[in-house]
């Protein structure tokens, strides 16, 4: 009895003791543990307090460049995510402005991907060939677009040639397209590489030459004969100019023949001139077949 209040002491001592040590060794821990709840709630400046340098304040002090190793990462995939925003927004604008170029031109402009499916189609081309933003929509097949335009070509190799894939190796071509209704379109296709190493696409470009190609055509009957093909007047002063003037630049001589043919009053007056005018296109046939 006399050593039981000693005892007591004791025991008092002891338990306070104790929960000193375990206050000593759980406050570190309870500190990383509320920075960690802080990092997991979206606070990456929280970082747990260092008491010690035993083995709590060591994981603390871990925790801590856990914790900033994880902010500056973030921190990057946030500067990352921002560039590719812009990335995104500057090629959405970028295909903006090429689709209002492509819209904006005269020329029928098609272009297929390397799946051979109709990526883009502009307006110019819609018009050429009298069909509706619904056919050629993007994502058809440029098969079936093909179809919808061989009704319209008058020649079987115009047919075969449209939308057709260029040949192997080949980097571009050019085809002449006679329409039934009597246009002229020339198609000039050009293959367009895939990034990464995928198929091929390729941008086809139609125009109606039908207005250029007839003036071309009238241009040079005014300087050509209408009877025999043969340069007329024009045609010969323009053709001898330039034979002078070439024969001074190289230093070489220049020949002129005259060429007569005997009797051919006495063919108009006997035959009529039709039968003259028969004449001359036999001889221009004969002398274009053996000179240059």
């Amino acid at each position: 009895l006399r050593s039981l209040p000693v005892m007591a002491a004791v025991l008092v001592l002891t338990a306070a003791l104790l929960a000193w040590v375990d206050l000593l060794l759980t406050r570190q821990l309870l500190r990383v543990e509320r920075a960690a709840e802080r990092l997991a709630g979206g606070d990456y400046e929280a970082r747990a307090e260092i008491l010690s340098d035993d083995d709590t304040g060591r994981l603390a002090r871990a925790f801590n460049t856990m914790a900033s190793s994880t902010q500056q990462r973030l921190r990057q995939l946030q500067a990352g995510e921002d560039l590719q925003r812009q990335q995104l927004a500057e090629l959405g604008d970028g295909h903006a402005r090429l689709t209002a170029l492509f819209d904006a031109l005269d020329s029928g402009v098609l272009f297929i991907d390397g799946q051979g499916h109709v990526a883009h189609v502009n307006a110019a081309f819609l018009r050429l060939w009298r069909l509706s933003a619904t056919l050629v929509a993007a994502g058809r097949p440029a098969e079936g677009v093909a179809m919808l335009l061989r009704p319209q070509v008058d020649e079987v190799r115009g047919r075969h040639r449209l939308l057709a894939p260029l040949a192997a190796g080949a980097l571009r071509a050019q085809d002449e397209l006679r329409t039934t209704d009597g246009r002229l379109v020339v198609q000039r296709q050009l293959r367009v590489p895939a990034p990464g190493g995928g198929p091929d696409g390729r941008l086809l470009r139609h125009d109606d030459v039908t207005a250029e190609r007839r003036v071309a055509q009238q241009a040079q009957r005014a300087d050509r004969d209408m009877l025999t093909d043969l340069l007329n007047r024009r045609g010969l002063h323009e053709a001898l100019t330039a034979a002078v003037a070439d024969g001074g630049l190289r230093g070489t001589p220049l020949a002129l023949f005259f060429i007569d043919l005997d009797d051919f009053k006495y063919t108009n007056d006997t035959f009529g001139h039709r039968m003259g005018d028969e004449l001359l296109r036999d001889v221009a046939r004969a002398l274009a077949l053996q000179l240059r």
